[in-house]
């Protein structure tokens, strides 16, 4: 559900254990474990 409405809200599912691409005013997040969920933005 919550992976759901990050996805909804403009979040991108990145994964933890490769290298990211990210970008000023991107949206992001990950899993770890199955029981949490990390999720941040980029400022512009």
């Amino acid at each position: 559900e919550a992976k759901r409405r990050l996805g909804e809200a403009g979040f991108v599912h990145i994964s933890e254990r490769e290298d990211w691409k990210l970008h000023t005013g991107g949206k992001y997040f990950f899993t770890r474990n199955h029981s949490t969920i990390v999720a941040f933005a980029i400022g512009k």
